[in-house]
């Protein structure tokens, strides 16, 4: 299963800036991949972007509405979301 989020940490090195990336599903895991290395001295940046969303992209209101619904409106919320696509 893909995991939710993919962080892209660059670090300086002699011969130019290198990517390292991580599949991640929890943003708490990101302290223990830094503290393992490279040494984050050499840290330029970390990029996080989210790899996978549970209702696909979804407004900012759409968003708050579906933290707002109970069982059946969710239900019927993502009936009618799947019939959209």
């Amino acid at each position: 299963m893909m995991k939710r989020w993919k962080a892209v940490a660059t670090y300086r090195s002699a011969s130019g800036p290198i990517d390292v990336t991580h599949e991640i599903e929890e943003l708490d895991e990101i302290d223990a991949l830094m503290e393992r290395g490279p040494d984050w001295n050499a840290l330029i940046d970390i990029r996080i972007t989210l790899a996978r969303t549970a209702y696909g992209q979804i407004t900012v209101e759409e968003a708050k509405a579906i933290g707002e619904m109970g069982c059946d409106e969710m239900a019927t919320w993502l009936e009618n979301r799947e019939g959209l696509a």
